[in-house]
């Protein structure tokens, strides 16, 4: 749990290290990274387990902390759900 928050913290900075992170915490160059495509939710399998899929041919970033952030963003989104938590 504390390498968790040392992430997140590293990747949003303090003032985000307590609140969920959104779509307006990501700046142009993480969204554009989110853009390309390169970690993508997708769906369920037969035992509705949440797939995430990494297509490394669709990297695109200014630097590494642009996907990485980008990258966090969409596990989280996949985690909110009930679903993913069970």
């Amino acid at each position: 749990m504390i390498r968790f928050f040392e992430m997140k913290q590293q990747l949003f900075g303090t003032e985000r290290l307590v609140k969920d992170i959104t779509i307006e915490d990501l700046d142009d160059d993480d969204r554009e990274s989110l853009k390309a495509g390169f970690v993508q939710l997708a769906g369920r399998d037969t035992s509705s387990r949440q797939i995430i899929v990494q297509v490394p041919g669709l990297r695109n970033f200014r630097n590494f902390q642009n996907e990485l952030r980008a990258s966090f963003y969409t596990i989280m989104q996949a985690l909110r759900s009930e679903k993913t938590q069970l």
